[in-house]
């Protein structure tokens, strides 16, 4: 479900900074659609051919992205990257002409809300899609796959076949791996926390489902 924050930015800041809120790891569903005001009245956006958002996270890393003009209105989409950390971080709409002069700018805070699953469940995202993209490429096979059950001692020590589901003991309990991806494990903590795998295991029959948690 899209998210789409509408504020009003005056670029003559005679205001306080428009306060935008989000949440960490929301990906293509946040979008800031800005208003440009000058001194309360509408500010006249002619000039401007092209504009972008730049983001300073909270981690004090940024991020720019660029943004499209929809009459007197320009909308902006916050990425992953610029949501991946949860805290207070700033924003700043840049308007420019079209030599590429800078018209003007108009800085926002930025509220990112922490996700549930902590700082982990961002970086973990291309992960969880590199996994469920192999699942899906072997979807019809899966009834076949070949499970073997490990100690971490022997997975460690041989070539990892990508067809089979290695069932391997360790320390931390059972964990479960596509080949030498990592899918979860049965202490709770598995090393990709964006998703959990089922599965259940009849002879060689193997049934598996990917889910975002």
């Amino acid at each position: 479900m899209e998210h789409t924050a509408k504020i009003c930015a005056d670029i003559s800041c005679r205001e306080a900074p428009p306060v935008i809120y989000s949440k960490q790891g929301d990906e293509g569903t946040r979008f800031v659609r800005v208003r440009f005001l000058d001194g309360g009245g509408r500010f006249d956006l002619s000039d401007a051919v092209e504009t972008e958002i730049r983001v300073l996270k909270p981690d004090g890393k940024i991020t720019i992205t660029p943004g499209l003009f929809i009459g007197d209105e320009a909308v902006y989409p916050l990425t992953d990257q610029s949501l991946n950390v949860s805290g207070e971080g700033r924003a700043e709409f840049m308007l420019y002409s079209e030599n590429g002069e800078l018209i003007s700018t108009v800085p926002a805070r930025l509220m990112i809300a922490a996700s549930p699953a902590g700082d982990e469940a961002a970086v973990s995202t291309n992960e969880f899609r590199a996994l469920r993209e192999r699942l899906t490429a072997v979807e019809g096979q899966l009834g076949g796959l070949t499970v073997s059950r490990l100690t971490q001692a022997e997975y460690d020590s041989i070539t990892h076949d990508a067809d089979t589901l290695y069932l391997v003991s360790g320390r931390s309990g059972l964990s479960i791996f596509l080949g030498d991806m990592k899918a979860g494990s049965g202490s709770g903590a598995p090393s990709v926390t964006a998703f959990g795998v089922m599965q259940s295991v009849s002879g060689t029959a193997v049934h598996a489902t990917v889910e975002e948690v």
